[in-house]
């Protein structure tokens, strides 16, 4: 079976295990601004990997910090740039391979968080795996900024390679077609940041 891209469905190819469409429901605007640097798009493993169970010990502040790149521990706006180019582009390796990790970077209330992870649990309680879906930068600059609420709007032109379903025997099962797109991080900062929600829109 295939899927793509849809506004009538809430959960896309960046899908199934991802990137919502539309609007964070409620969440500000993030402010408009062209971030002077340009950065490259890093890359996750294309080695689909079991998804592991999760820990019930939490990772500490200093083992997060310890695992993300440099550039995105700092509490700036290139800080906040990096930092959502790398859990864009790494977050189905996070739930692959760290999921302890990809909770301590997101917020219990993000609901695009919560839908990669039921999906990414309810394709375990099949015995299915999820491969590729693997999500480009795209973007030469980062737009966004601080909202008036003291939290960062990023926003990233984005490409998703199409995400797909196996069973056990590896046999394709699901496919969502992925394209190009434009995605929005809701991000905070304490001691290192944090997602507080992510939406995307097709182009």
């Amino acid at each position: 079976m295939n899927r793509g891209w849809g506004r009538s469905r809430v959960v896309v190819a960046l899908v199934a295990a991802g990137l919502v469409t539309g609007g964070c429901g409620g969440d500000p605007e993030p402010i408009v601004t062209e971030t002077p640097t340009a950065t490259p798009a890093l890359s996750d493993s294309p080695t689909p990997s079991p998804t592991p169970s999760p820990s019930a010990t939490p990772l500490t502040d200093e083992e997060v910090i310890a695992a993300i790149p440099p550039l995105a521990r700092q509490e700036d706006f290139i800080g906040a740039q990096e930092f959502a180019k790398y859990f864009l582009t790494q977050y189905h390796t996070l739930m692959r391979t760290e999921p302890q990790l990809f909770d301590a970077l997101s917020k219990p209330s993000c609901r695009f968080c919560s839908v990669v992870q039921e999906h990414y649990g309810q394709v375990a309680a099949n015995g299915h795996q999820l491969t590729d879906g693997h999500v480009t930068v795209t973007s030469d600059a980062a737009k966004g900024g601080l909202q008036e609420d003291g939290t960062w709007g990023v926003v990233l032109d984005i490409s998703v390679d199409t995400l797909v379903e196996v069973d056990a025997d590896g046999a394709k099962v699901e496919e969502t077609a992925g394209g190009p797109g434009s995605a929005t991080l809701l991000l905070s900062y304490t001691d290192h940041w944090v997602v507080l929600e992510v939406s995307a829109e097709q182009q």
